[in-house]
C-alpha cells in the first residue's frame, strides 16, 4: 500500500489592504521529466506574480504530496528572497510541513511577497522497483488568506515525474546514415506507453568499394599511367595514379641510296623501330640520266649504249654500238696481217684524223677505254 507524504507550506504574511489576487498562481515545476531509479529530481513551488503590501495576505499555507513507495525526500530548501521571513519546516510522515510569516506585520506595515521560486524540495527515486516504467505523481495545495479572514488565493496544482528502472527498446532506425568514411546513428525509441525516451549507437562506416583503375603504358610520344583505384561509391581517391613518362623514339637510320641513270635516290633519312614513326623524311634525288660519249654511257657502272642513227660511232671497228679494248685489237690484227684490210671501218677507225688507220689509232682507243681521255682528235 502507498503511503503519502504531505508537504505543507505555511507562510504568514500580514498586508493592509484586502485587494484581490486572483491573477496571482503558483506552479510546480520540476527539474526533470524522467529519471532512472537512484537518480534526484528537484520539484520546486514558484508564484508567477508579486502579492504586494496592500493586499493583506496573513498566511500561505501549502501541501505538496508524493508517493514514498516510489520517492524519498532528501532536502527541502526554503528560497532566499523570503528570508525576510520566519520560517517554520517541519517533517512528519506522509507529508512535511512549512510555516511562513511576517512577525512584523500589522504594526510595522505589511511586506511584499515577490513573485519566483517560493520552495525546492528534492527528492531520490527508489531502486527497488517492481516496474520498469511508473508514473509518480506530485499534488501542490496552497492557499493565501488575508488579515480580514479572507481567502486571495486558493489552489491546487498537479505535477509528475516518471520513473526508470528498465527500458524496452524498438528495433531502431537510422537517423543518420553511414557513408564510407563517416560513422552513421541508429536511433531506439522506449516502447513502453508514454515513454518518449530514446538512444542511438553509432553505426560503422560503410568503407570503400574499391575499384581498380588499370595502368595504361606509355608509348613512343604519349605518357602512361600507373594502376591505382578509386571507391565505386564516394568516387574518393584511394590509390593515386600516377604519370608514366613517355619514352621517347627509338632511333633508326634510313641510308642513303644513290641516284643512277635510270633511277631515282634518296637522301639519309630516320624513324622509329618502335612506331614506325618517320623521324627525319628521305629526300628523293632524281635520276642522273646517261650521259652518252662516243655512243657509251660515261656514268659510273652504267654500260648502256646509245642508238643514234646516221652517227659515226668513232673508235666502234667491229661495230657492236660500244668502244672497247676490242676494237684497238681489231686494228692490230689487221696492221699485222691476220685480218684483211678492206674490212677496216676507216671513217671510224681514223681517230686522229691523219688520213690513215694504224697503230697510233688503236693506241687512242685503249687510251679511251680506260679514261686517259674522253673523246678522240678527230671530234675535236
Amino acid at each position: 500500500m502507498k503511503k503519502i507524504l504531505s508537504l505543507i507550506l505555511t507562510v504568514t504574511l500580514i498586508c493592509g489592504l484586502a485587494v484581490s489576487v486572483s491573477a496571482a498562481e503558483f506552479n510546480l515545476d520540476t527539474s526533470v521529466e524522467y529519471i532512472k531509479a537512484g537518480e534526484e529530481v528537484s520539484v520546486t513551488v514558484q508564484l508567477d506574480e508579486t502579492i504586494l503590501p496592500e493586499q493583506k495576505a496573513t498566511m500561505i499555507q501549502g501541501e505538496l504530496y508524493y508517493d514514498t513507495d516510489l520517492l524519498v525526500c532528501n532536502s527541502v530548501n526554503a528560497s532566499e528572497i523570503y528570508s525576510f521571513l520566519t520560517c517554520r519546516i517541519s517533517s512528519r510522515e506522509p507529508r512535511i510541513q512549512f510555516n511562513w510569516f511576517d512577525s512584523t506585520s500589522g504594526s510595522a506595515g505589511y511586506q511584499r511577497f515577490p513573485a519566483g521560486e517560493v520552495v525546492t524540495v528534492v527528492f531520490t527515486a527508489k531502486e527497488d522497483l517492481e516496474l520498469d516504467h511508473v508514473k509518480s505523481d506530485f499534488n501542490l495545495k496552497l492557499r493565501v488568506e488575508t488579515a480580514t479572514g479572507g481567502t486571495l488565493v486558493n489552489a491546487e496544482v498537479p505535477g509528475h515525474v516518471t520513473i526508470i528502472k528498465n527500458h524496452t527498446w524498438n528495433e531502431g532506425r537510422i537517423t543518420t546514415e553511414p557513408t564510407c568514411v563517416q560513422e552513421g546513428v541508429k536511433t531506439y525509441t522506449c516502447t513502453v506507453e508514454g515513454c518518449i525516451v530514446s538512444t542511438s549507437e553509432t553505426v560503422p562506416a560503410l568503407g570503400h568499394t574499391e575499384v581498380v583503375d588499370e595502368a595504361k603504358a606509355a608509348n613512343c610520344t604519349e605518357t602512361g599511367l600507373t594502376e591505382g583505384s578509386h571507391c565505386s561509391v564516394c568516387k574518393a581517391v584511394i590509390k593515386a595514379q600516377e604519370t608514366v613518362p613517355a619514352l621517347g623514339h627509338t632511333e633508326v637510320v634510313d641510308e642513303a641510296k644513290a641516284a643512277n641513270c635510270t633511277e631515282t635516290g634518296l637522301t639519309e633519312g630516320s624513324h622509329c623501330s618502335v612506331c614506325k614513326a618517320v623521324i627525319k623524311a628521305q629526300e628523293t634525288v632524281p635520276a642522273l640520266g646517261h650521259n652518252f660519249v662516243n655512243g657509251e654511257c660515261s656514268n659510273t657502272g652504267c654500260d648502256e649504249k646509245e642508238e643514234v642513227e646516221g652517227k659515226i660511232l668513232y673508235g666502234d671497228m667491229n661495230h657492236d654500238g660500244k668502244v672497247s679494248s676490242r676494237d684497238a685489237v681489231v686494228i692490230l690484227r689487221c696492221l699485222i696481217g691476220l685480218t684483211d684490210a678492206s674490212e677496216l671501218d676507216f671513217t671510224a677507225g681514223d681517230l686522229n684524223a691523219d688520213g690513215k688507220v694504224n697503230s697510233k689509232d688503236a693506241v687512242l682507243i685503249l687510251r679511251y677505254c680506260i679514261k686517259l681521255i674522253t673523246e678522240f682528235p678527230v671530234e675535236k
